[in-house]
Formats: C-alpha cells, sequence, structure tokens
C-alpha cells in the first residue's frame, strides 16, 4: 500500500543517527574484542598491507578479504602480493584509489565509503519498500539490516555496502518506471559483485509487470540488458591482460575456502555440511563457523520461499538466484555475509514478524552480531 513519503532530508537525518549509533556500538565491540581477545589473523598479507594501516582499531576493518581490495586499490591486478585478486571485482577498489588521497589512509577511505553508501541504501530502500510496504514494516526492515548478524560488512573494507546501494537504485529506478536508469546503475553493480547478473532478469520481469500499466515503449526492455556492460568490461580487461575472461571465476578454486570449479547441487552441499556437523569437534570454532553457514542459508532459503507466494516477482527472483549461485561451488562459505543484500529476505521477516516475536528476532540477531564482529576483527573466520 502506498503511502505518504518523509522528505529526502528528513530520511538522510533520521537514518545517518541509526547508521552513527550502530557504527559506535560496533566500534565499542571492537575495542572490547581487542582487549579480551588473542590477535589470530587466519590470512594473508595482514602484517605486510594492514600493520602500516595504524591501530588495529582501524586497520582490523580490512580483515580478510579486505587486504585483496587494498592491493588492488594500491598495485592493481597485477601484484607480487597475491596471484588470486582478480576475484574481486574493480568498483569498489577503484574508489579506494580514486579517494584515499582525500584521506591518506586507505582502510579508513574503505570504511568510509562502505558506511556512507550502507547509510545511502538504507534511504533508498526506505523509499523503494514505500511503493508496497506499510511504515512499520519498513522500519522493521531497516533495524533487520542493522542487527544482521554480519552487518559489520557494511561498514568494512569491503564491498558489500556499495553494491547493496547500488542493487536497491537499480529496483527503485526500475519500479519507478526509468528503466534505463535501472540499466545504468545495474551496470555499476556488476563492475561491483558478480551476482549483479542477476538484476538483469529482474529488470526484465518488473518491465513486463509494468508495460501495460505504464503505456512502456519495446525499447525500454534493452535497458535490462545493460548490466552486461559492467561485467564485460571486466572480462574484457581480464582477457587483455591475462588471456582469460573468466579469471574471476578460475581463480575461486585457489582461494581456499573450498569453492570448486565444477557444479555442486544444493542437496550435495546439504550432506556435505550434514557430515561436518557430525565430525567436527563441537568445542571447535569451525564448528560455530559451519553452524553460522549452514543456518544462514537454511533460513533465507526459507524466507525466500515464504516471499515468493506475497512478494514481487522481480525482488523474489533476484533473490532466488544470487542465493543460488555461490552454493553452486560446493559450499556455503561467506554465505552469512552474501545474504546480506538479499533483501526480500528481509522484507518478508520485516512483514510477517511483528510484536515480542520481532524483538526477540532482533536482540539474537543482535548478541550474533557481536559475537561475529569480534571474532572477525580479531581475525577469525566468520564469513
Amino acid at each position: 500500500m502506498s503511502q505518504k513519503r518523509e522528505s529526502v532530508s528528513q530520511s538522510l537525518w533520521r537514518l545517518a543517527k541509526y547508521v552513527m549509533v550502530w557504527r559506535i556500538v560496533l566500534t565499542l565491540v571492537v575495542a572490547g574484542a581487542i582487549y579480551f581477545l588473542p590477535y589470530k589473523p587466519s590470512f594473508p598479507f595482514w602484517d605486510l598491507i594492514l600493520i602500516p594501516m595504524g591501530p588495529r582499531l582501524v586497520h582490523a576493518w580490512g580483515n580478510f578479504d579486505g587486504v585483496h581490495y587494498l592491493v588492488i586499490a594500491t598495485h592493481g591486478y597485477q601484484s607480487a602480493f597475491s596471484g588470486l585478486t582478480q576475484a574481486f571485482f574493480p568498483l569498489y577498489p577503484l574508489m579506494i584509489r580514486w579517494l584515499t588521497p582525500l584521506v591518506t589512509n586507505m582502510v579508513v577511505t574503505g570504511v568510509v565509503i562502505s558506511t556512507v553508501c550502507f547509510w545511502l541504501g538504507l534511504v533508498l530502500l526506505e523509499r523503494l519498500l514505500s511503493f508496497d510496504e506499510k511504515k512499520d514494516a519498513v522500519r522493521r526492515t531497516v533495524f533487520l539490516f542493522l542487527l544482521a548478524p554480519t552487518s559489520f560488512f557494511f561498514t568494512s573494507v569491503y564491498n558489500e555496502s556499495l553494491f547493496f546501494l547500488l542493487m536497491i537504485l537499480t529496483f527503485y529506478w526500475a519500479r519507478s518506471g526509468r528503466f534505463w536508469w535501472a540499466g545504468i546503475f545495474g551496470a555499476l553493480a556488476t563492475a561491483t559483485r558478480i551476482v549483479g547478473v542477476f538484476l538483469i532478469p529482474a529488470i526484465i520481469v518488473e518491465f513486463f509487470q509494468q508495460r501495460q500499466k505504464r503505456n512502456l515503449g519495446w525499447s525500454g526492455i534493452l535497458a535490462g540488458f545493460l548490466p552486461l556492460v559492467g561485467i564485460g568490461s571486466y572480462m574484457y580487461y581480464l582477457k587483455r591482460v591475462f588471456g582469460d575472461p573468466l579469471l574471476f571465476y578460475h581463480v575461486q578454486s585457489e582461494l581456499g575456502v573450498g569453492r570448486e570449479n565444477r557444479l555442486i547441487l544444493f542437496y550435495q552441499v546439504l550432506w556435505r555440511y550434514g557430515k561436518m556437523l557430525i565430525d567436527v569437534p563441537k568445542n571447535n570454532l569451525l564448528f560455530y563457523t559451519v553452524t553460522l553457514e549452514l543456518a544462514s542459508a537454511l533460513v533465507v532459503l526459507g524466507l525466500l520461499i515464504w516471499a515468493a507466494k506475497k512478494l514481487r516477482s522481480s525482488y523474489v527472483l533476484y533473490g532466488i538466484l544470487a542465493f543460488l549461485a555461490p552454493t553452486l561451488t560446493g559450499t556455503f562459505t561467506s554465505m552469512p555475509r552474501y545474504v546480506l543484500v538479499l533483501f526480500p529476505a528481509y522484507i518478508i521477516a520485516a512483514r510477517e514478524i511483528k510484536g515480542k516475536r520481532f524483538f526477540w528476532l532482533a536482540l539474537f540477531s543482535g548478541i550474533l552480531l557481536i559475537i561475529n564482529t569480534a571474532l572477525f576483527i580479531q581475525g577469525y573466520w566468520v564469513a
């Protein structure tokens, strides 16, 4: 149901306050983790790339994949530090490179880009949801994003926030009937993350849903294919420089996260995780990680199936495809992070879970966020 909206300035200011409080709380969690939890970085080049970036309260926001983005921003894809950087798409590290002269510290630049993009993404998310959702459901959706168990990635040196903003902009313009603008932001999204390609069928479905109502010309459907420009440009670069346009895919199995360069079906991944839950010692941190990965996959899949009956088909199509794609490599590794941008799952949870049930959901999710932030910042693998 449509409703009267706040002005843009009101939304910006209100959500800025939410994000500032969220960021302050996460910083306090980080300070406590540094004091109480041993630092055990389990990723390469942390000493060479991160230590020069200042105290751990600053540089730890660039842990794990953040190192790859910093390497690309500093040295490009032909770096002596890593031969696997091609797995990471270029727009986010390019933004770090372009904006660092204004800040001087690349980790701080990355954190600022991520935090600002998340804030603006939430503003656009509210305006997107106002097409269909009631005000209370919109606010609950925002809180679910802020309290998601791995929402700290939205303020780390990761491309989650940039992709989130571009994805929401794509859907917002598509819902507004401005399909060429949707295609442009979709192209920027595919230059940020591979799952941006699933915006293509979503835009096309949205076009057909609106065509008769808005009397749209057929030329608008071409906008649905504009996202190919983003990923196509990166593939052209990889072909020209490295001789392999699919190098971003072929290096996945070398990243050390259990991915394979062959198709693994979803039920096979479930079987693997069932075996791991049996075999991994229960007092090992790996058991927590495996449980978190499996639970993230199953809960979000359930929400997306639920959403299929109640939400707009373009949203659900994107959500299902973006969910399934990483599982086809044979693992749920990083799934607690990947689900951050599957916004239909958040919408359906916020719409259907209310009152005390929502309070307990938010509380449980917030506790997991504190635990996961502390682990990530001290070098333990989370997602």
